[in-house]
């Protein structure tokens, strides 16, 4: 009888104790994160009309728009007939490009700079016979091969043909947009944001020809920058809504019943894995845990979306979670913290 009434108490012990700490970290919860929470889809509701906008415009963009991969031959295929696989850097070593990066806005006045590899030059002179590219195929083989080598790479390139092979200027600047076109519409952030880059230095080798006076075969017209900051803004307005801080209807309304945004399938990539860890967090509730099973609801939808949209969906594992993944209450603040940690990407590039 005693053994029976010392479980009892304990018995009791233990649930006075769990309903306490749910009791806390609600408190803490609504105290801290609810607000956080409702300023930012506050603030995500504001800007609703003006990202609908942008959506519009860049699915009618000439440059940007496309976004199904086209038929023809695979540039990924000709990359690696080029790429050495002994080599960790596919292109250019870490001294080399870190030389290229510290030389500003005055690397297209550099003589004798750095002599491009002779695959550097095949890969941007043969570009452009290839209208399609599944950079994933590439980075299954050639894992190190990073965004920034191929913005080095093509600054290389416009510097060896401004002062060496200047008579097929007008082509190095129709390769390298043609490299930047295919990069923006990878399925990685980081290699669009590369091509946006590639972009940006048109405008240095125009200004360089203008201030030596130099003749170009015909008019070139690059980008506004304007135009090429609207859309990197647009990727990272992208990233904000696919979000689980968002309100369910929100998301469902932007990423499932209406068609998916430009550039979407780099976004789920970058932000995938985020959520992925986070989802085991907030489901099979507690009494008296916050549920967010209507957001996994839509997240489960705009999955399926990916699974049909996107060239180089993955299935992604899930990392192994600590005790705290298994303690009530506790669980939705971890959850939370990972998730505010990492709603914005406009800090961090």
């Amino acid at each position: 009888m005693n053994l029976f009434r010392w479980l009892l108490f304990l018995t009791f012990v233990a649930c006075l104790s769990l309903t306490l700490l749910g009791l806390v970290l609600d408190i803490g919860f609504q105290v801290y994160y609810q607000p956080l929470i409702s300023q930012w889809q506050k603030t995500r509701d504001q800007q609703l009309s003006q990202y609908r906008k942008e959506k519009a415009h860049f699915e009618q963009h000439s440059f940007f728009s496309s976004t199904e991969m086209e038929s023809g031959e695979d540039f990924a295929d000709f990359l690696l007939s080029r790429l050495n696989k002994e080599d960790p850097q596919a292109l250019i070593n870490k001294r080399l490009q870190s030389q290229v990066l510290s030389s500003g806005n005055e690397w297209t006045a550099k003589l004798n700079w750095i002599e491009p590899k002779e695959a550097i030059l095949e890969i941007f002179n043969g570009i452009k016979l290839y209208k399609r590219w599944s950079l994933h195929r590439t980075l299954q083989s050639f894992p190190n091969l990073s965004a920034i080598e191929l913005v080095v790479a093509g600054k290389i390139y416009l510097n060896h043909t401004i002062h060496k092979d200047y008579d097929n200027i007008k082509a190095a600047l129709e390769n390298v947009r043609h490299m930047a076109r295919l990069l923006t519409q990878s399925e990685n952030l980081n290699f669009q944001l590369a091509g946006l880059s590639l972009l940006e230095k048109e405008r240095d080798v125009l200004d360089f020809i203008a201030a030596r006076k130099l003749a170009l075969t015909s008019e070139w017209q690059t980008f506004e920058q304007k135009e090429l900051d609207r859309y990197r803004d647009f990727l990272f307005s992208t990233y904000e809504y696919f979000d689980l801080m968002n309100k369910p209807q929100q998301m469902n309304a932007i990423f499932v019943e209406d068609s998916l945004p430009t550039g979407f399938c780099s976004i789920y990539h970058k932000k995938r894995p985020l959520i992925a860890n986070t989802v085991p967090l907030l489901t099979n509730s507690f009494p008296f845990e916050p549920t967010f099973q209507s957001h996994l609801d839509v997240l489960e939808k705009i999955d399926w979306k990916a699974r049909e949209n996107c060239q180089s969906y993955v299935e992604r594992a899930r990392k192994t979670l600590g005790l705290w993944a298994h303690l009530p209450y506790l669980r939705r603040i971890v959850a939370f913290k990972q998730i505010i940690d990492y709603k914005s990407l406009r800090e961090r590039q």
